[in-house]
C-alpha cells in the first residue's frame, strides 16, 4: 500500500474515531483544535489524491463526507466498518514485518 493510501486511512481513522467520542460519546479525548488540524491534512491528501482517496479503505464512512454530522444513528454503522478495517490494517501490517 501506498504512503499516500497509508496517510488517508490513517487520518480517515483518527478523524472517526474523535467525531465518535466527540459527538456520541461526549467525551472528546483531544481539542477542537488539534481534531481540525488532523481534518484539515485529511482534506488536504484526498484534495490533492482524489483517485487513491477513492481506493482507499473507509472511503465510504470518510468523515468529510458528513461534514458537522451528529446523526448518532449512523454511528455504529461507520464504527463496524471503522473496526474491521483496523483489523484488516494490523493483518496487512503484520504480514509486512515478517
Amino acid at each position: 500500500m501506498s504512503t499516500v493510501l497509508n496517510d488517508i486511512e490513517k487520518y480517515r481513522t483518527i478523524c472517526l474515531v474523535h467525531r465518535f467520542l466527540y459527538y456520541v460519546l461526549d467525551d472528546p479525548l483531544i481539542s477542537d483544535a488539534a481534531y481540525d488540524r488532523f481534518e484539515r491534512t485529511l482534506k488536504a491528501l484526498v484534495e490533492a489524491n482524489p483517485q487513491t482517496a477513492s481506493r482507499a479503505p473507509l472511503a465510504g464512512i470518510c468523515p468529510l463526507s458528513r461534514p458537522g454530522s451528529s446523526i448518532a444513528e449512523d454511528y455504529p454503522r461507520r464504527i463496524e466498518i471503522l473496526a474491521e478495517s483496523l483489523r484488516a490494517f494490523a493483518r496487512r501490517k503484520g504480514t509486512e514485518e515478517h
